[in-house]
C-alpha cells in the first residue's frame, strides 16, 4: 500500500510557532493595540530558538497580524485583507488566464453587496453613490476617463453593506482591474472614453432599484453593468 503520509507536507517549526502565537492572541482575547509578550518570553513559552520565534513574528507582521516596534515591543495589529491581496495580486497579474476568473469573482462580490446593502438599507450611502455618479457624468463631459469616480461608486456600495470585512474587499477592486486610463486590454483612449459613456445610465438604473429595495432587479442591473467588461478581455 502507498503511504499517503509521505506526500503530506509537514509543517515547519516556524509554521507551528506562528500558529501558536495566533492561538495565544485568540485565547487571551487580545485586540488591536494590545502588547504581546516579549520575544524572550515567547521563546520560553514555545520552547524554541529565538531565530524561529523571530521568523514566525516576521511572517505574522507580513500579513498584518502583529506589528513589531523596534525598542518598544510586539503589538497585535488591526487585521486587514490588503496585505493578503497584495501577495496574491502579483500572481494574478502575471497570469492572464485568471482574468476571467477574477471578473466572475467580482460579479459574485458585487451581487452579494447588493443583497447586504438592501438588507442594511441606509439612504445616506445611496445618496453618496448618486454623488459619485454625478461626478462620472462631469468627467465624461470634460472628456476625462472617470477611473476614481467609478471606483468611488463601487467602494460606497461595499460600505453600504454594513460589513467591515466586505467593505475591505472593495479596496482591492483596483488591484483586480487596473484603471481604464492605463489602456487596459490594449484599447485606445478614444475607445475607452466611448465605452465609459454608458456608465452613468447603468449606475442610475442600479441606484433606482436600490432605492426601491428591489434586490432582484438591482442585481440584474449590476450584472448587466459588469458583463460589459467581458468583451474587453477577449
Amino acid at each position: 500500500m502507498i503511504d499517503l503520509g509521505e506526500f503530506v507536507k509537514k509543517p515547519t517549526l516556524v509554521e507551528i510557532v506562528t500558529e501558536r502565537i495566533k492561538t495565544y492572541i485568540v485565547e487571551n482575547g487580545m485586540n488591536a493595540g494590545d502588547k504581546l509578550p516579549s520575544e524572550k518570553d515567547l521563546v520560553e513559552m514555545v520552547g524554541v530558538s529565538r531565530t524561529v520565534v523571530r521568523e514566525a513574528l516576521k511572517s505574522l507582521q507580513l500579513v498584518n497580524i502583529v506589528r513589531i516596534k523596534s525598542g518598544d515591543g510586539i503589538y497585535v495589529e488591526d487585521p486587514s485583507l490588503r496585505s493578503v491581496v497584495d501577495h496574491l495580486s502579483f500572481r494574478w497579474k502575471i497570469n492572464p488566464v485568471r482574468q476571467n476568473e477574477l471578473l466572475e469573482t467580482r460579479i459574485v462580490l458585487e451581487l452579494g453587496a447588493i443583497d447586504m446593502a438592501i438588507r442594511h438599507y441606509n439612504p445616506l450611502y445611496i445618496d453618496e453613490m448618486e454623488r459619485w455618479n454625478d461626478k462620472i457624468r462631469i468627467a465624461l463631459t470634460e472628456n476625462r476617463i472617470p477611473d476614481d469616480e467609478d471606483l468611488g461608486f463601487h467602494h460606497t456600495l461595499f460600505k453600504a453593506t454594513g460589513n467591515e470585512t466586505y467593505a475591505q474587499l472593495s479596496e482591492v477592486l483596483q488591484d483586480f482591474f487596473p484603471p481604464a486610463s492605463d489602456g487596459q486590454f490594449g484599447r485606445t483612449m478614444e475607445e475607452i472614453l466611448r465605452d465609459n459613456l454608458t456608465i452613468p445610465e447603468e449606475h442610475a438604473d442600479i441606484l433606482h432599484w436600490l432605492r426601491q429595495k428591489n434586490t432582484a432587479k438591482a442585481k440584474k442591473s449590476m450584472k448587466a453593468h459588469l458583463m460589459g467588461l467581458y468583451r474587453f478581455m477577449r
